[in-house]
């Protein structure tokens, strides 16, 4: 996706091992205006657009998860679940704890337009 921001120490897996092994073609589609926070480990099979997975989290084989939802620092999304748009994901395991309200949504949204103006301020600075 566009304006994906996989910060320092992530593991990215495409896909299902036991899949791989049985030649069978497996991928890791990840939307726009995504943040994937340091330390975190995606196993995951999809994630939808304006998503942050938060720092240390880790997303287990087959998870899908929806437009706009934020998973909390340190969760652990079980294998194969489905994470419907708007979820609040927090703890051991994951469970949804509340759906985002509008005036959340700002930590999903609008990430890529913030963080392009800090690359052009450190640019203008010579950094």
């Amino acid at each position: 996706g566009r304006s994906v921001f996989i910060e320092d120490n992530c593991v990215l897996h495409a896909g299902n091992p036991q899949d791989t092994w049985r030649g069978i073609p497996s991928s890791l589609d990840i939307g726009d205006n995504v943040i994937i926070g340091h330390g975190a480990v995606v196993n995951g099979k999809g994630i939808g657009n304006n998503v942050l997975i938060g720092m240390n989290a880790t997303i287990l084989h087959g998870v899908e998860i929806d437009d706009y939802c934020i998973i909390a620092a340190g969760a652990v999304v079980m294998m194969g679940a489905k994470i419907p748009a708007r979820s609040f994901v927090t703890g051991v395991p994951g469970e949804i704890r509340a759906e985002l309200r509008d005036e959340q949504l700002m930590w999903v949204e609008g990430h890529d337009t913030f963080r392009a103006e800090i690359m052009r301020k450190l640019k203008s600075q010579g950094s």
